[in-house]
């Protein structure tokens, strides 16, 4: 029997396999595509990521990055730079660095509750639990670039949820994501693509469509003898759409929770007692804040018109890029008393 199984190739299962297996466990990832995949992402891996699980993957670095509602923008300058990364590239590194660790892998096979001692769970969105989840869509456009990170807001966007720009080396990620529930009709999705594509004078030639979860994180991610991570415990942030870091960090914990569990008996619970310690309340609070502001454009613009003034609330955004110590709701309880 093995000592691990992780169910998915993406980042939250990558660094499980890879933390696994430099503490002596027997590891195997399944994953159901027969390599791996790309996924509807902007990709952009944060400050505090690069430091926290010493990423030396290829990518544009970026620290320009600019929020935009209805003609209004605010530009900040990070600190340090955001790497700005594709996915699929991303996560081969994350697996060659799981497989140098002894972590092995199987491509083109379902998990279909193969017996391990534990299973970690990184499976992405749960597609039967929709109204947790945002529609996303995005395209790739070649030889467009620069050096901003671009995130839109408002309802000519996205009734709830965002667009985004993200450059690379190369080219160009574009995409929307909507709280499905908040959707007229599902197409309608590409109209609010077409319109940051039309600012710029682009036109789509490929789509990628995916799902994003947008209502924070599920109600327990652990069981009998499985964990669940990243984007299938529902760690994304719903305003800045980030689940790279949460992803790696949960994947990271639930590695370190389960050796010990099969080291020395400590309860699997403990998995979720760490996360909510080391990122739960911050997961929290940023959906808070989407609740908040989504559908209340006031807000977001006097936010958005602070942010490109206002030195305090540029270094509160700053700090949570850098550290993931301030929740954008923190940051909103500033722009309140500022009005």
């Amino acid at each position: 029997m093995k000592d691990i199984i992780i169910a998915g190739a993406g980042p939250a299962g990558l660094i499980a396999a890879e933390t696994a297996a430099k503490k002596g466990l027997d590891t195997l990832i399944i994953e159901k595509k027969k390599k791996i995949r790309n996924k509807p992402c902007g990709g952009g891996i944060t400050p505090a990521a690069l430091k926290k699980f010493k990423i030396k993957c290829k990518g544009k670095k970026i620290r320009k990055l600019v929020f935009k509602i209805n003609g209004v923008s605010s530009e900040i300058k990070l600190d340090k730079p955001i790497l700005s990364v594709y996915r699929k590239e991303f996560n081969n590194y994350l697996l060659s660095r799981a497989l140098n660790a002894g972590a092995k892998i199987k491509f083109n096979k379902e998990y279909n509750r193969e017996k391990a001692k534990v299973i970690i769970l990184a499976t992405g969105a749960n597609l039967k639990a929709k109204d947790t989840l945002a529609l996303a869509v995005q395209t790739e456009i070649k030889h467009y670039n620069s050096n901003k990170i671009e995130l839109f807001y408002g309802k000519r966007i996205s009734p709830y949820g965002y667009g985004w720009v993200f450059p690379k080396e190369k080219s160009t990620i574009i995409g929307v994501g909507c709280l499905m529930s908040k959707l007229t009709n599902l197409p309608k999705i590409k109209d609010y693509l077409n319109k940051i594509l039309k600012e710029k004078e682009l036109k789509a030639k490929k789509l990628e469509v995916g799902f994003i979860p947008f209502i924070g994180p599920i109600k327990k991610t652990y069981s009998k003898n499985r964990l669940i991570v990243g984007d299938a415990a529902g760690f994304v942030s719903p305003f800045s759409g980030e689940g790279i870091y949460y992803a790696m960090s949960s994947g990271k914990i639930a590695a370190q929770i389960a050796q010990e569990h099969i080291k020395s008996g400590i309860p699997l619970y403990t998995y979720e007692k760490k996360w909510k310690k080391e990122f739960g309340k911050i997961l929290r609070l940023n959906y808070l804040f989407a609740r908040t502001v989504y559908g209340n454009e006031k807000i977001l613009e006097f936010f958005i018109k602070e942010l490109g003034k206002n030195k305090a609330l540029q270094n509160l955004v700053k700090k949570h890029f850098m550290e993931k110590k301030v929740s954008f709701f923190d940051i909103i309880k500033s722009v309140a008393r500022l009005k």
